[in-house]
């Protein structure tokens, strides 16, 4: 699949008109991601610009505040794992575990829940925002009776 540019995604979504992006791009700098530009120019919102990523990647996006996520999706990832790779578990699809990023870049970094999850993890979008909301709710809520916080491999006969 192409991966294609961020500002065409935006143009795609609606988000923004070609004009606009057209005289963010005249001001953009090295320093700065056309992204930032236009969340900090007010033309789009931070959730537009996660939901442009993730349709310039080819991502998924879910909403975390409406998305039933599964107990049995919770027991493949123990709690601090999950909070140190900054990922929310959602569900188990046949031999695949779905869990919510909200960032493009960590879907490369996941390879490595394998171990833990012992099944392939693949990842969607979601925003920093409600994956931190998430993470703090199912920890007091789900993942404390339903996830041990440390790996089978690690547990004592006492």
């Amino acid at each position: 699949m192409r991966v294609g540019l961020l500002g065409e995604s935006m143009l795609a979504l609606g988000l923004l008109t070609k004009a606009q992006l057209e005289r963010t791009l005249a001001t953009q700098t090295a320093d700065k991601s056309i992204g930032q530009l236009l969340v900090a120019a007010g033309i789009i919102s931070r959730t537009d610009l996660t939901t442009a990523l993730a349709h310039k990647m080819g991502y998924p996006l879910v909403d975390l505040a409406r998305f039933p996520i599964e107990p049995a999706a919770l027991a493949k990832i123990p709690y601090r794992i999950a909070l140190g790779y900054r990922i929310v578990p959602l569900m188990v699809d046949k031999d695949r575990l779905i869990v919510a990023v909200d960032n493009p870049s960590r879907a490369v970094k996941l390879r490595a829940l394998h171990a833990y999850a012992q099944i392939k993890v693949v990842p969607v979008l979601a925003s920093k925002t409600q994956m931190l909301l998430a993470i703090e709710r199912l920890a007091s809520d789900v993942w404390s009776s339903h996830v041990a916080h440390r790996p089978a491999f690690f547990a004592t006969s006492t």
